[in-house]
């Protein structure tokens, strides 16, 4: 993929805000994709991501 963003969200509770990292070309490996998919760029430009909150997504192997 080409001219990747990585966002990191908070926790609700971290009083520090939510940040994008710019992270250009990127290679997936399939042990670190969550979602890949086309964007709504208007819809994507409206959020202000330093104000989304969010816990952790939880593990996905089984013991």
């Amino acid at each position: 993929m080409q001219s990747t963003i990585e966002r990191i969200i908070r926790d609700p509770e971290d009083m520090e805000p939510s940040a994008e990292e710019p992270l250009g070309l990127y290679i997936v490996r399939g042990d670190n994709v969550c979602t890949v998919g086309l964007v709504d760029e208007d819809l994507d430009n409206s959020i202000d991501w330093t104000k989304v909150k969010g816990a952790a997504i939880g593990g996905t192997k089984h013991s």
